[in-house]
């Protein structure tokens, strides 16, 4: 008798967790739906289409702040949506071959972009038996940002040394910009870090202008808030 009670009990026991053990089953790093958000730092690659304008490489690129939705498809592909917040910032060498906007030479000067912007990616991970973790993975990306904010700053000492030291001119809301920016990216990623390259396909400066482009190219690191 004590072997048929022990045994009911068991019995009980497992059908009391089958529902709380599947209530989440949909939800998860390697699940069919996730959310998480990523910071990502890039800099600046690649050479500008004309001379005229020369960045400080190095100093030149991108923060981006955003938040994904992960759709798994099967155990290797996956399709998602993205949406973030960028600043894009430009420091130009102060030498000779400056000719935009102007020739005159300054103790700083820099272009800065702030985006809101939006994304679409395919995802395919390498790891078939990786449990519920993302993995190793690629992901191809097609961006677009919308550009709400453009600043032209220049920095130079106040030679007058009235009030400061320092004399710091800034414009915003530049007409010679578009509105909206857009290119692709590729991701090599694994778990929560990811390298990503990025390039702009399409302009920044309006082409009747004549303003020479910015590089197109931008390398760094994305790191997600993944469990």
């Amino acid at each position: 008798m004590g072997f048929v009670r022990f045994g009911y009990a068991q019995t009980v026991l497992l059908e009391q967790h089958v529902d709380e053990d599947t209530t989440h089953e949909n939800y998860g790093p390697n699940l069919q739906h996730y959310l998480y958000t990523t910071f990502g730092y890039g800099f600046l690659a690649g050479k500008s289409e004309k001379s005229g304008i020369p960045v400080k490489y190095g100093s030149a690129g991108e923060v981006i702040l955003g938040g994904k939705y992960k759709r798994r498809l099967n155990d290797v592909f996956s399709l998602g949506l993205g949406m973030n917040y960028s600043t894009t910032f430009f420091p130009l060498k102060q030498d000779s071959s400056k000719i935009y906007p102007d020739k005159v030479l300054h103790d700083k000067e820099r272009f800065t972009f702030n985006n809101l912007g939006g994304d679409i990616f395919a995802r395919i991970n390498f790891d078939k038996r990786r449990g519920n973790v993302i993995g190793s993975y690629i992901d191809i990306v097609g961006y677009i940002d919308w550009v709400f904010l453009t600043k032209y700053s220049t920095k130079d000492k106040n030679l007058s040394g009235v009030f400061s030291k320092a004399q710091k001119v800034t414009n915003i809301g530049l007409v010679t910009t578009h509105n909206f920016n857009y290119g692709t990216s590729i991701k090599l990623g694994y778990k929560s870090l990811a390298l990503v390259v990025k390039y702009r396909i399409s302009n920044m400066f309006i082409s009747r202008y004549e303003i020479p482009e910015f590089p197109r190219f931008m390398f760094g690191i994305e790191i997600g808030t993944i469990n």
